[in-house]
């Protein structure tokens, strides 16, 4: 066991964290086939980073630690750049990105000064690597068991034969442009008139909300 503790699993867990934390918080609306590139970008990213550690500093150990340090920083700035981007003036990349190169070399330089505690964290570390994987990973799967629940329930609930009318029914698509401005809002607020392609949606048999709000 205590072996299994002292195997170098951090980097990697910490490295599929912010897609398997991106994955459970957003499950019911993306697919998991279409996720996998993601996961691994997020898990060459990792590795990637820990080598070029490695190659410095000569020590796992302590090259596991600057990977978190990196991974955190990297998959980190688009949320706090988002947050403080219209709340403060460090809401620029100009501003924001120096900061976080500088607190990432801090952190790097604070691991390499405290090098011999860093090599007896392994276990610690690898603890909570698994708590950050486990609490999406469990999001995801009682995703995956509600939607498996809810497709078994549909299909013992649909009937076996329609009876009577047309067999043949028109497709009919509903579409909704979540963030899609109105066409009197994009001309009053920036000059842009979108009438043209309303027209032509309209003039293919769509029908065109014109005051639609959310």
């Amino acid at each position: 066991m205590k072996k299994i503790s002292n195997l170098l699993l951090y980097p990697f867990l910490f490295s599929v964290y912010p897609f398997a934390s991106l994955l459970g918080s957003n499950i019911r609306e993306v697919q998991l086939a279409e996720t996998w590139h993601m996961f691994v970008f997020s898990l060459l990213f990792g590795v990637l980073v820990l080598l070029i550690a490695k190659a410095f500093v000569k020590n796992w150990n302590i090259a596991g630690v600057i990977t978190i340090i990196v991974v955190a920083s990297f998959f980190s700035y688009g949320h706090v750049y988002n947050i403080l981007e219209n709340s403060s003036g460090f809401g620029r990349h100009r501003i924001l990105l120096p900061l976080y190169l500088i607190l990432t070399g801090l952190g790097i330089f604070w691991v390499l000064k405290g090098s011999k505690k860093t090599v007896h964290s392994t276990p610690m570390l690898n603890l909570i690597g698994v708590v950050l994987v486990i609490m999406p990973a469990i999001q995801i799967g009682g995703s995956g068991v509600d939607y498996f629940l809810a497709n078994q329930t549909s299909q013992s609930n649909a009937p076996s034969q329609v009876v009577g009318g047309n067999s043949e029914k028109p497709d009919i698509y509903y579409i909704i442009l979540d963030g899609y401005g109105r066409n009197d809002v994009l001309l009053n607020r920036f000059g842009f008139d979108n009438r043209p392609f309303l027209d032509e949606l309209t003039g293919r048999g769509f029908y065109v909300a014109t005051c639609a709000s959310s």
